[in-house]
Formats: C-alpha cells, structure tokens, sequence
C-alpha cells in the first residue's frame, strides 16, 4: 500500500469501485452516508467507509460481484451486507431499492455525476437528512451510532438553512 492519506485512500478506492460497477455491471452506485456528506455537502464527518446503493438485481449477482472485486484486489468481509475491503478502505453495497423505499428518498434530490470517466450519483442534503432521521429512530441500532446520526442531522440542517438563506 502507498502512503496515502486517508482521504486520498478513499478518494481512490470509490473510484475504483464506481468504475468496476459502471464497466461489469453497467450500474451508476447511489454514494450516501457519511462520504456521501463529505463529497456532497463539503462537511468533514470522518467517514469510516463508503456506502453505495446498488440495484437489487446487482447484490444477486454476488459470486460476480466477488469476482469483479476481487480481481481488481479487493477482499470481501464477512459483514451484513456485501462488503468490500481494500487499501485499508471498506466499501458497502446495499439494496438501492430497500433504502429508497424505507427513507422515501426524492428522485429529483438524487445528482448523477461523471468524473474520471466514470459515473455515480449522490444525495442531496435533503435526502441525507430523511436517511440520518430514520437510523437515529432506529431502535436495532446501536446508541452511538445513533448518538453520532443526531449530530448528523443537526449539521445537516445547518448546511440546509446556510443554503436556504443564500
């Protein structure tokens, strides 16, 4: 591995991942959770891995996913979701479908974005607000988790009223 900081490591590995899931699969991935607030919103949360939604019919493909992963030096971890580790950089794929249905995410509130050639797309804070509302009420989800999803929505609301006001 290079001594990269930690945000240069993520800053590649989501590039790689978004690359393998545009080229094998022809998937455009959602970011969202904390990445998703530093990429999107500029906010500096510390994020500990990157999160990606990916269609339904995707995550059924895991044996593929696996492969394409790991010949690209990706390991999997054995973790609720599919997940994937590299460069010290862990990467989640959920059920795109699962979460736009449990947050009620607006489509209109969901950026498509190309870069390097390659193309994902983000939420916006609005719909980053309804993610972070929802797994703070969580009542399976751990207390500092949901401790670390409060101070999530307050920032979020203060980006909101910033960019309200402008």
């Amino acid at each position: 591995m290079t001594h990269l900081t930690k945000t240069n490591r993520m800053e590649a590995v989501f590039d790689e991942t978004v690359r393998i899931l545009n080229q094998t699969f022809a998937c455009e991935p959602i970011l969202y959770a904390s990445f998703g607030m530093e990429k999107g919103l500029g906010i500096p949360v510390d994020a500990k891995d990157i999160d990606l939604l990916v269609p339904k019919n995707v995550l059924m493909q895991q044996s593929r996913l696996i492969q394409a992963f790991q010949s690209n030096g990706f390991t999997p971890v054995p973790q609720a979701v599919l997940t994937f580790q590299k460069d010290a950089v862990r990467v989640e794929l959920a059920e795109q479908e699962k979460w736009m249905e449990r947050c009620h995410f607006s489509v209109g509130g969901i950026q498509r974005i190309t870069r390097n050639r390659h193309t994902f797309q983000l939420l916006d804070a609005t719909n980053l607000l309804l993610l972070y509302e929802l797994l703070a009420c969580d009542p399976g989800r751990l207390e500092t988790k949901c401790a670390s999803d409060r101070k999530k929505i307050t920032w979020i609301r203060q980006y909101l009223m910033k960019t309200n006001q402008s």
